[in-house]
């Protein structure tokens, strides 16, 4: 009985991210405000499902405006391939490539085995997503 419960909390931290309608990332996400709001924002104010484009930048992420802001707690990070944070506090970033700036976080997508697939869903160009919980 434990064990589902487990289940449950870490399916109640994912967000699921689908990517040009032909693939879903699972987003492990961190626990913070930024979160929170997102969450909240997604499932009670966009019928939860939130629609955005975003476009690569720089050789090492796709970025995207979110249509509102949601609470930072910035701070000088790293980030890797499958990181996924908010910059300037409306814009989500999803990284295939290493970087170093001032970040809030919100998770990571764990449900790919390699950079190589994580790139082939990302795709090159631009993409739509789909956010949901």
């Amino acid at each position: 009985m434990e064990e589902d419960n487990i289940g449950e909390d870490v399916m109640e931290n994912v967000m699921n991210v689908l990517v040009n309608n032909t693939h879903i990332l699972d987003v492990e996400l961190v626990d913070n405000d930024a979160t929170k709001e997102l969450k909240n924002k997604v499932v009670n104010e966009h019928n939860n499902h939130l629609e955005l484009s975003l476009h690569d930048y720089g050789s090492m992420e796709k970025v995207g405006p979110l249509g509102f802001s949601l609470p930072t707690s910035n701070e000088q990070i790293s980030v890797n391939t499958f990181d996924v944070v908010l910059y300037q506090g409306n814009q989500i970033c999803f990284y295939y490539e290493s970087n170093s700036w001032s970040f809030t976080r919100l998770g990571k997508a764990i449900n790919v085995d390699s950079k190589r697939e994580y790139l082939n869903i990302l795709g090159s160009g631009d993409i739509n997503i789909v956010i949901s919980f």
